[in-house]
């Protein structure tokens, strides 16, 4: 029994080691992050999704029989930093891809050295649907949906599930993502003959929302829905302002209001909030990459992944398959494989880029927090996506 047990214990260690027997050489991805942060922080987080990505794929023998490396930049939330560690990336010539770049500020510092050097870029937060395509070449991909089709999806949903006929737009004018998802919303929901009663903005150093609130308690006629399109940050203080107002509404947001911030610092108004995003993550799901991808996360780092974490993931994950596809490490070859990657099955749902686009086509995930617990309200894919 124990020679039985022993051989078995060899051949295991044999396979794995001739996986990397002609060529220990590891295949290098570029990945920049914030991560002077606090421990937990969003983009740490991130960071390790990528990293227990690289782990599986490498203890099921590497990618073209390579192991692959993360080679990680702190861009440490400044610009300048951003530029340089992406310049250094860039001119590693051992590093064909770079992944990270959780948000459109780091992206638009970023992308420019790096595409220059004729690499790729594979952002797995960003989603505003512009700037994909002022990148020359097709040379920058997205992991998640555009806030185009989120949007429209919130929409589509409010006015045909929710039966909302009419509106009220509440946005961080600031930004470039808030903006973004109260236009489209706007667009889509009007299409669909919904009726905005009122768009109200607030800034970043907005903490008091009364102003607000007065502008929609003066309206002719009550909304039937409040979507809301805010950063995390600041989403619980507008929840907390417009239930502790009297104003029950149903209220929409977009995937920033994936985050526990929303239960835990909204308390008992968090209740009757929807929001689109990449997917419910829990043990218990139907879906066996997201109940494996949770488990092995929380044996590794016991703690609960956002979503986040798991489009970081999905990035190593769609980016390993490609090189297998292309069979190469070339950039361009990469690019090829990526342009022609279809139905794939990932943590965050199916991907699939079709001709014209590097924004990948997936369903929206609508989730719903009733009495604080979160819970699945619909699977969607939009009927009709505004423009950029």
């Amino acid at each position: 029994m124990l020679k039985k047990m022993l051989a078995t214990v060899l051949m295991a260690w044999l396979v794995t080691t001739i996986a990397y027997a002609d060529d220990a050489t590891p295949i290098k991805i570029g990945a920049i992050y914030n991560l002077d942060a606090l421990p937990g922080a969003v983009e740490q987080q991130g960071a390790r999704g990528a990293q227990l990505a690289i782990e599986e794929i490498n203890a099921e023998g590497g990618v073209l029989g390579h192991p692959l490396e993360l080679v990680i930049k702190d861009a440490k939330h400044d610009s300048k930093t951003t530029q340089q560690v992406a310049k250094e990336l860039a001119e590693d010539p051992s590093i064909p891809v770079v992944i990270g770049l959780n948000n459109t500020t780091m992206l638009l510092d970023a992308v420019p050295p790096i595409i220059t050097a004729n690499k790729l870029v594979i952002s797995s937060g960003a989603t505003a649907p512009l700037i994909p395509q002022q990148v020359p070449g097709q040379r920058l991909f997205y992991i998640g949906f555009g806030d185009n089709t989120q949007a429209a999806a919130a929409a589509e949903f409010a006015y045909s599930q929710l039966h909302a006929a009419t509106a009220v737009i509440v946005n961080n004018s600031d930004l470039a993502y808030t903006q973004g998802l109260a236009r489209y919303f706007n667009e889509r929901y009007s299409q669909l003959g919904g009726k905005v009663l009122l768009q109200a903005s607030f800034t970043s150093n907005t903490s008091d929302f009364n102003q607000i609130i007065s502008q929609i308690k003066t309206l002719p006629q009550p909304p039937q829905i409040i979507y809301v399109a805010s950063p995390i940050r600041q989403a619980p203080a507008v929840i907390m302002a417009l239930r502790q107002a009297g104003l029950k509404q149903a209220i929409i947001g977009g995937d920033s209001f994936d985050s526990p911030d929303i239960i835990h610092l909204a308390g008992v108004n968090a209740n009757d909030i929807y929001f689109t995003t990449h997917a419910q993550l829990n043990l218990n799901s139907s879906d066996v990459l997201i109940r494996r991808f949770v488990t092995n996360y929380e044996a590794q780092y016991h703690s609960m992944p956002n979503i986040f974490t798991a489009l970081d993931y999905d990035s190593v994950k769609v980016l390993a398959r490609a090189i297998e596809m292309a069979k190469s490490t070339d950039p361009s070859a990469i690019q090829r494989a990526l342009l022609r990657l279809r139905y794939y099955q990932i943590v965050t749902g199916e991907l699939s880029y079709f001709p014209g686009s590097t924004i990948p086509v997936k369903m929206i995930t609508i989730m719903v927090i009733k009495d604080q617990k979160p819970e699945l309200a619909a699977m969607w894919t939009p009927q009709s996506v505004p423009k950029p």
